[in-house]
């Protein structure tokens, strides 16, 4: 799904109006999203919602986009294998909002797959479950169907969607801006004039010469440039009725500090976020051709 498309199915411009804007792009140049505001028909601050904006937190099972099964049998998984046994100790595993696992808490009740044991203390949330006998062998099946114990996965839509918002293209970057983010750098004018296309094409960029000529320097630089932050669901489900059997247990690492890697993406921790089901926070930069 593409900007236009997104910022139609939000109503926030129609269908006629991203035509025009796309015909304004032909003659104008500029991104459809800057057009669009040229012609009024949408604000930088509607804009900038769409891009930036973090998923829609869940408010129940069906809102997840996962089959409420699949959801069951992880909350069931977790229970057989870790021995959690509050909402809280849930929520913090499958990475949904506590209503959503109270929710499931609740069905699995009614199907006699847990039962509640006792409250901890006087809070609504420290009540407490156990498996049945019924919820201990759904859990063994559960495990025969695929092995996969971590955060709740997201929809194969909601992932593409997320995706196409989050593209590096999508944010606006002028000379300006480039500049300030070389300050106290010596770089070459034509060196700028050669980057700036270059990195708002949104395209891959290689910088090459020997080695310190700067290019670790310049390519940290460029990185920073972008402000966007990026949330990356750790699972896409493709189809949530037929999970592969089999698949290894998948446990997300923790960073606890920012961690360059080989391909400039900086990892400074995953996000808490109830949304999306733990999201990893990343500035990205699409590497290189001047």
């Amino acid at each position: 799904m593409r900007l236009g498309e997104i910022l139609v199915k939000r109503e926030l411009v129609t269908p006629a109006a991203i035509s025009e804007a796309l015909e304004r792009q032909k003659t104008n140049g500029g991104r459809l999203g800057a057009n669009l505001i040229a012609l009024g028909y949408l604000t930088e601050e509607q804009l900038s919602s769409v891009i930036h904006g973090a998923p829609a937190a869940p408010n129940g099972p069906s809102a997840t986009g996962i089959s409420p099964r699949n959801l069951l049998s992880l909350l069931l998984k977790f229970m057989s294998v870790e021995g959690c046994e509050t909402v809280l100790d849930l929520a913090n595993r499958i990475k949904l909002p506590r209503l959503v696992v109270q929710q499931l808490f609740d069905e699995a009740t009614q199907q006699k797959l847990v039962q509640a044991t006792g409250a901890s203390s006087s809070l609504g949330l420290s009540m407490r479950y156990a498996l049945t006998e019924t919820g201990r062998n759904a859990a063994k099946e559960a495990f025969d169907q695929n092995l996969y114990l971590g955060p709740a996965p997201v929809s194969l839509a909601a992932y593409t969607e997320q995706t196409q918002v989050q593209r590096i293209a999508n944010e606006l970057l002028d000379a300006d801006t480039l500049r300030r983010n070389f300050e106290g750098l010596v770089v070459p004018e034509n060196y700028l004039r050669k980057l700036l296309p270059a990195v708002r094409a949104g395209r891959s960029l290689l910088l090459f010469g020997p080695p310190g000529n700067g290019k670790t320097t310049l390519a940290t630089r460029v990185a920073k440039i972008f402000k966007d932050t990026v949330y990356i669901p750790t699972r896409p489900c493709i189809s949530p009725e037929k999970p592969r059997r089999r698949q290894p247990v998948h446990r997300p690492s923790v960073f606890s500090d920012p961690v360059p890697t080989s391909a400039g993406c900086l990892v400074p921790g995953q996000s808490r976020l109830p949304v999306a089901n733990l999201l990893w926070r990343c500035s990205i930069f699409n590497t290189a051709r001047m």
